[in-house]
């Protein structure tokens, strides 16, 4: 029982890493009538992530709650993220969803799966003089990574003292968060990325490999601070 003292804050992106798909896209591609123009201009580089925001939502055609719900119960969860939510909670791990999407399609997506409990930080929308527009919450001028709020900043304020990070993701948008985090579990651009750069992450399809793999760690003790991100952390405790 020893390594259960172990204490570890777990931050997971939520477009194509709790959900199967990238919902965000699929939200703006079906209600925003720019969406393609302005995907290809973020993906040539011509707009940031925070430009193509402002664009997609502008663009939005009038959406009913029912059309929301109707969206929120097409697209599934991993099919294991409950459990992985049941066996945090059963260790006192405290989780926490970090998204650079929507609350607008989050909240009714996280609802329509029984998983309204579960905290988490996300942009939002907001009507000002009749336009709705993006409001970033979470957006800092001392970090340039892939994002419109910034992830990282998300998970420095959220874990306490002498507490492992554990950053779970699978996109660009996860890249700057998971370099500061002390355990990291990649698919996709995340897993490529820290290939590349030499981050030592967990490779992993779907949350049961996510609680195999923990599991493994935890009662092995192969779970400790990552020097690299130690030194990142206090770089940006510093710069902020």
């Amino acid at each position: 029982m020893a390594c259960m003292a172990l204490q570890l804050s777990i931050f997971c992106d939520f477009d194509g890493t709790i959900t199967t798909v990238d919902t965000g896209d699929e939200f703006f591609a079906e209600f925003s009538t720019v969406f393609d123009d302005s995907m290809a201009r973020l993906m040539s580089g011509k707009s940031s992530v925070r430009d193509y925001y402002h664009d997609v939502v502008r663009g939005l055609r009038p959406i009913s709650s029912e059309m929301v719900q109707d969206f929120a119960l097409r697209y599934p969860i991993d099919a294991y993220f409950a459990d992985f939510v049941k066996y945090c909670h059963e260790l006192s791990f405290p989780l926490t969803i970090v998204s650079d999407g929507f609350r607008e399609y989050i909240e009714p997506i996280l609802a329509a799966n029984d998983m309204s409990e579960v905290q988490y930080y996300s942009n939002a929308m907001q009507e000002v003089n009749g336009q709705l527009s993006p409001l970033f919450p979470n957006a800092t001028e001392s970090c340039s990574c892939f994002c419109a709020s910034c992830k990282r900043n998300i998970v420095l304020n959220n874990t306490p003292p002498d507490t492992l990070i554990v950053y779970i993701g699978d996109g660009y948008s996860d890249m700057c968060a998971a370099s500061h985090a002390d355990i990291i579990f990649a698919k996709g651009a995340l897993a490529s990325y820290c290939a590349t750069e030499r981050i030592p992450h967990y490779p992993f399809r779907t949350f049961f490999d996510i609680i195999r793999l923990m599991k493994n760690g935890l009662e092995q003790k192969k779970f400790r601070p990552r020097h690299q991100a130690v030194l990142l952390r206090k770089k940006a405790y510093e710069i902020e």
